[in-house]
């Protein structure tokens, strides 16, 4: 098992905070965007029934 030496300087950790803001953001859309989908495939499969 490799473990790397993690250092975060003050210019580095605005620009990682905003990546990590932005993926949590991206995720929380795609997870709101597949519950959508699921819901709505949910409700035409219920529909044919």
């Amino acid at each position: 098992m490799i473990s790397l030496p993690v250092q975060i300087d003050a210019l580095d950790a605005l620009p990682l905070r905003q990546a990590l803001s932005m993926s949590m953001s991206t995720g929380l859309f795609a997870l709101t965007t597949t519950a959508i989908t699921s819901i709505t495939t949910g409700v035409r499969v219920a529909a044919r029934v």
